[in-house]
């Protein structure tokens, strides 16, 4: 995770309440082993997968920073969760249920300039999302679900929390996150110059 002076300066969540989750789909095995559709199963002579999996591998087990379908005890407070697809094709669209909802404050370039509050988050291969939960309105002992609302049997579920102990709040998501400046156009084309206007 990469942070700075700016980041730091605000009071958004922090230490363990700061969790990156990095979200990937696998397929095993009996033997604990990854079941993957390469043409070279030793990966020694050729590379590459199966033609009909050219477009991307899903797999049917959700794994969670390498654990498939965990559950994280959290104290009934806001966390920031840094989210990360990591899987080989599949697309998530992530919802929190019973209820609930993300507050976004950052993308794979840093900080918004202010917060958002979108009802589901969709995340693409390699896409990054740094959001906000606050899980204060839940009472101690309740669980609450990360759900992939794309999937369905075995995909569906991403993770659980579970409202363990009741903690004093001490961060908030301010209106203002970052300056950010507008973007420029591209320079000109000196006149007379090859593609520029004469």
């Amino acid at each position: 995770m990469v942070r700075d002076d700016e980041d730091d300066a605000l009071p958004l969540p922090k230490g363990a309440r700061d969790l990156p989750l990095m979200i990937c789909d696998r397929s095993f095995e009996e033997d604990g082993a990854f079941r993957y559709p390469e043409v070279d199963p030793s990966l020694l002579v050729k590379a590459g997968v199966q033609d009909d999996f050219m477009e991307g591998v899903e797999g049917d087990v959700i794994l969670v920073n390498g654990a498939p379908w965990p559950v994280a005890e959290v104290d009934a407070a806001r966390y920031r969760l840094r989210l990360l697809n990591a899987s080989n094709a599949r697309r998530y669209r992530l919802a929190l249920t019973p209820g609930g909802r993300f507050v976004q404050v950052g993308s794979a370039l840093g900080l918004l300039a202010a917060p958002v509050t979108p009802e589901a988050i969709t995340i693409a291969s390699a896409e990054r999302f740094d959001v906000v939960v606050d899980f204060s309105g839940y009472p101690v002992g309740a669980e609450v679900t990360l759900v992939n609302t794309l999937g369905t049997g075995s995909t569906r579920d991403v993770m659980w929390f579970r409202v363990a102990r009741r903690a004093k709040g001490d961060s908030a998501v301010p209106r203002r996150l970052s300056r950010i400046d507008p973007p420029t156009g591209p320079e000109p084309w000196p006149r007379g110059s090859p593609g520029g206007l004469t």
